[in-house]
């Protein structure tokens, strides 16, 4: 995956684990509500949604660290990449001056070629 692609999933699952963690939350609160009106079936079924949401939610938030963790590879080698190629502009365009120099000293600063 790219750069744009690993950032847009990691935010993706970020974005769906937010989701699960209210949802659970929600699922807790109903658990509790049974609880406290003593249908305990009811209360057990919610609360192990909760969970199951959690834990989805948990699942989801580090396979997100795991891309943010790609990411920064990708993002150091397109910094490596960029000053890599900052570098070879920087020698290409010393090596284009050396030879117009060279070539204005052979003419004698003459605008126009001898072939």
């Amino acid at each position: 995956m790219d750069a744009r692609q690993l950032q847009a999933e990691a935010e993706k699952l970020r974005r769906k684990a937010d989701s699960d963690h209210k949802e659970a939350n929600k699922f807790q609160t109903n658990a509790d509500a049974h609880s406290r009106d003593g249908d305990d079936t009811r209360a057990s079924v919610d609360a192990q949604q909760a969970d199951k949401l959690e834990a989805e939610a948990a699942r989801m938030e580090a396979e997100a660290a795991q891309l943010d963790t790609a990411l920064a590879g990708v993002s150091a080698r397109i910094a490596q990449l960029q000053n890599k190629k900052k570098t070879v502009e920087a020698e290409f365009k010393a090596k284009i001056d050396e030879i117009d120099k060279e070539i204005q000293r052979l003419s004698g600063g003459a605008s126009t070629m001898f072939m």
